[in-house]
């Protein structure tokens, strides 16, 4: 279904028309539109038709319809109080069709809006017979609204079209959409980000494992003599006393300090000295032979602490009671 709107507009009034194509035939609208303040009586609309000679066979219907007249170029009134004669025919020459509202005067009706139907014996009527052609309003009782309404008014003026879109039937809405939705994409994210929340978080840098401490004791160990790393979990520095043994007096008899600060200036004697770990001993008991008088020192220490004085002599004492394993 098709329509198009149109305004014709004089003296303060403003009618809009609108014609719909319905059943083959066309449907007329008017109203007075109030919006300008003014407002009148609805007398007679008065057409011309593009194709003259559909004239012939036309009918017109509607409930406020009182009086038609059909006459190519000769229409210039329906009754003799809905005439249009005077300026109005001079500048749009006379109608075709002329259709009469109501009765004369507001006092047995007022009609701000009507309406008719406008159809064909033999054929079928659309927007473009009448679309673009002069029209013309005859009004009475034409005053502010709500004021006094004295005057009278023919109006004319040109269908010019408007379109108004034609009503389609709404496609049918799935109250299940299936809907394929892409996961979200993470962008990655820089930790060290003073925009990220809490500030980012710095990331300790990746540097290659350290390489473990080598401890070379003495001064005279050649390049490719084993060396072993300090144990975590062994004894420290401050574990280590000064240990001595002294034979009797009248006895050759030797002394074995364990200082780090006592160094022999002759050959420096490097001892292999077993690893620990943090459950080990570092004193083991004596064994259960031994007396005050036989002893025997079994004693594993690191061997960075460990000297030798220059008492050593080649070979022990052979009644010497003390022993290093």
């Amino acid at each position: 279904m098709t329509s198009y709107t149109y305004q014709i507009e004089g003296g303060g009034v403003l009618i809009d028309v609108v014609v719909t194509e319905e059943n083959g035939g066309l449907r007329f609208e008017l109203a007075v539109d109030e919006s300008t303040g003014f407002t009148g009586d609805l007398n007679a609309l008065y057409l011309d038709i593009a194709d003259e000679t559909l004239l012939d066979g036309l009918t017109i219907e509607g409930s406020d319809v009182t009086g038609i007249r059909l006459d190519e170029d000769s229409v210039t009134k329906v009754d003799n109080f809905t005439n249009m004669n005077g300026e109005a025919i001079k500048e749009a020459g006379k109608f075709d069709i002329g259709v009469q509202f109501g009765t004369q005067g507001m006092s047995t009706d007022d009609i701000q809006s009507t309406s008719f139907f406008l159809s064909h014996d033999t054929e079928t009527l659309s927007i473009d017979d009448f679309a673009s052609l002069d029209n013309g309003v005859r009004l009475t009782s034409v005053g502010e609204v709500d004021g006094d309404r004295e005057d009278s008014l023919k109006i004319v003026g040109t269908a010019d079209v408007e379109e108004v879109p034609s009503e389609e039937p709404d496609a049918p809405v799935d109250e299940d959409p299936v809907v394929d939705i892409d996961p979200p994409v993470e962008e990655p994210t820089d930790p060290t980000d003073p925009d990220m929340p809490d500030g980012g978080v710095i990331e300790a840098p990746d540097f290659p494992p350290e390489e473990p401490e080598i401890v070379v004791i003495g001064e005279d160990i050649p390049a490719d003599e084993p060396t072993y790393p300090e144990d975590p979990y062994g004894p420290t520095d401050e574990d280590f006393i000064e240990i001595g043994y002294e034979e009797p007096a009248g006895e050759d008899g030797y002394i074995f300090e364990f200082d780090e600060e006592t160094f022999s200036e002759g050959d420096v004697t490097v001892l292999t000295a077993p690893e620990f770990g943090p459950e080990e001993d570092i004193f083991p008991p004596l064994a259960p032979e031994e007396t005050d008088e036989q002893f025997l020192a079994e004693i594993s220490v690191p061997m960075e602490d460990v000297v030798a004085s220059e008492e050593m002599q080649e070979e022990p004492a052979a009644d010497a009671d003390w022993l290093i394993a």
